[in-house]
């Protein structure tokens, strides 16, 4: 039997931002160095950390209905805000993805080109950096009272 999808999605959700954050990293270092081998494997950890938004999206998506019902009214505006945000930007993910295969195959038939996809990827990554931590703001105010502080407050929904 599978875990519940608000587990899956709890266990998967850092996977596109600290993961993707860390390849970016590498990444940036592989372009600054012009190491093509670490470009390469910075670019396969761009895609597997980008591409990871979409199971996180889904699993989200299944678990709405579970997490809603034990969420306290606070809460649901929280959850309410944080699919709204997930289905207009979870999108933000696609470029980097796309941009990290265009990066891993097209560089084998026009070496070139290398470069110019290492940095319009690792632009791609930044921006959909970007919409994950605008997503993840909402998410990790639905359980977590916590981070529901006086100074937060102009920005609850």
């Amino acid at each position: 039997m599978l875990p519940s999808p608000a587990y899956l999605h709890v266990l998967l959700n850092h996977v596109p931002l600290t993961g993707l954050a860390v390849a970016s990293l590498g990444l940036l270092f592989s372009l600054a160095l012009r190491n093509a081998t670490a470009q390469v494997c910075a670019l396969a950890l761009v895609l597997s950390c980008a591409a990871a938004a979409w199971p996180v999206y889904l699993t989200g998506k299944a678990a709405y209905r579970d997490v809603r019902r034990i969420a306290d009214e606070p809460g649901m505006d929280y959850l309410d805000d944080h699919l709204d945000r997930a289905d207009r930007f979870t999108i933000a993910y696609l470029p980097a993805t796309l941009l990290a295969v265009a990066g891993l195959v097209l560089p084998r038939f026009w070496p070139g080109i290398r470069p110019l996809l290492g940095w319009l990827t690792l632009a791609a990554a930044m921006a959909a950096l970007a919409a994950g931590i605008y997503i993840g703001e909402a998410g990790g105010r639905v359980r977590h009272s916590e981070f529901r502080s006086p100074t937060n407050a102009a920005a609850e929904p």
